[in-house]
């Protein structure tokens, strides 16, 4: 999977969560390809011998991270941004 579709898959995805809750997304996501190993493994393996991240990292994540920001307060930040301006200007 390349960048541009992980990052496309992790998006789409998610339910309108913030930043940090993408991040979450995107560390769960790429501790997948290490829960496969095989522990004693591990110390021996080099990095190149771990899978890379896929969509289905990304499923599992999703079903295990949820959104720390409701839908009705993002609206609300969204609102104010289109009344105020984010810039402060």
């Amino acid at each position: 999977m390349s960048d541009a579709q992980a990052t496309t898959a992790a998006a789409s995805s998610s339910n309108a969560g913030d930043g940090a809750d993408m991040r979450l997304l995107c560390k769960e996501a790429a501790m997948g390809p290490v829960r496969d190993l095989d522990v004693s493994q591990i110390a021996s393996m080099s990095a190149r011998d771990v899978r890379p991240i896929m969509v289905n990292d990304f499923k599992n994540a999703l079903l295990i991270i949820r959104p720390s920001v409701s839908k009705a307060a993002l609206a609300e930040c969204e609102a104010w941004c289109k009344e105020f301006g984010s810039s402060g200007s």
